[in-house]
């Protein structure tokens, strides 16, 4: 055998014993990771709690809704309370104007209801005062009002009490 290959079968244990122990080192019993404390809850009845958000409605191409807020609960009846809540409406058909709410409670429920036990006072559908029917959800009372299908944009306004 010659110098050359002597040396390197030096070179290649020295390299595996290292290895080795490298390898021996890593496989130590580590410590556990410490105990990490729940953040308390706001709301004990929300199911989501959200500290500062925003979320936008687009409609087409167009933003339609934009709401911010400082916190979000949301709760197993799929209703949300926002606090610190600011909504901007913009302006539609090429206006400049935008329209903005601000406010520090809130609540969004699910679909367009009224609060349980709120008295439906009178509806107009574009402006002209139309028949309805109010039916109680679990959601809250929903008010129903028909319109002929054409394709067409229909603004219904309730006075509620």
């Amino acid at each position: 055998m010659q110098q050359w290959q002597r040396s390197a079968r030096l070179a290649v244990a020295v390299f595996g014993v290292a290895f080795a122990v490298f390898v021996a080192r890593e496989w130590k019993r580590r410590d556990p990771p410490a105990a990490v404390k729940p953040t308390p809850r706001t709301d004990p009845r929300a199911l989501v709690e959200v500290t500062a958000g925003r979320t936008t409605h687009i409609n087409g191409a167009r933003e339609a809704v934009d709401i911010s807020f400082k916190k979000q609960f949301t709760y197993e009846d799929g209703t949300s309370k926002l606090e610190g809540a600011t909504i901007v409406f913009d302006e539609r058909n090429g206006g400049t104007r935008t329209f903005t709410i601000t406010g520090n409670e809130g609540r969004l429920g699910k679909g367009a209801t009224l609060p349980a036990g709120a008295t439906v006072h009178q509806v107009t559908l574009n402006g002209s005062v139309a028949h309805y029917a109010v039916r109680d959800t679990n959601a809250g009372r929903e008010v129903l009002v028909s319109t002929p299908c054409r394709g067409q944009t229909w603004r219904v306004h309730v006075v509620a009490g």
